[in-house]
């Protein structure tokens, strides 16, 4: 790859995608930003947040900054906008960028991306999950328990 320290690297990329990628209301990833961090499709879909749990679970406890408390931010916001509001054993995959659901679909292609993003946390946590409350800026506060 040519990288010597791809941890660093990693981080720098986890770093942008959270300082630039993010709806700042909701909380949940873009599906698109341009390459100056400015949104490009202000639309959230469910895959780019497990997959932000994912790069977190991934990058926690590798010498860098505790990011726990990130990943049952993440891990209630994917409950709270994607998967709570959806009939049991299905999702709401497209939110616009107010937090309302603009899903017409449930597509298969995503069931993938929930389960390895939920067993990864599950891998992480011991299988020991708490009580993951949003945090205290996002509205109406609730907790989520599995």
């Amino acid at each position: 790859s040519g990288q010597k320290d791809l941890v660093a690297y990693a981080r720098k990329l986890y770093s942008s995608a959270v300082a630039s990628g993010l709806n700042r209301a909701t909380g949940l990833a873009y599906a698109a930003v341009s390459r100056h961090g400015l949104p490009l499709d202000r639309l959230s879909r469910s895959w780019p947040q497990c997959e932000a749990i994912k790069a977190a679970v991934a990058l926690d406890g590798i010498g860098g900054p505790d990011l726990k408390p990130e990943i049952e931010a993440r891990v209630a916001r994917l409950f709270r906008w994607h998967i709570d509001p959806a009939p049991l054993g299905l999702w709401i995959d497209r939110i616009d960028e107010r937090g309302r659901s603009v899903a017409t679909e449930v597509p298969a292609s995503i069931f993938y991306h929930l389960v390895t993003a939920l067993m990864q946390y599950l891998d992480k946590t011991g299988g020991q999950v708490e009580a993951f409350p949003l945090p205290v800026s996002e509205s109406p506060l609730r907790q989520v328990y599995a």
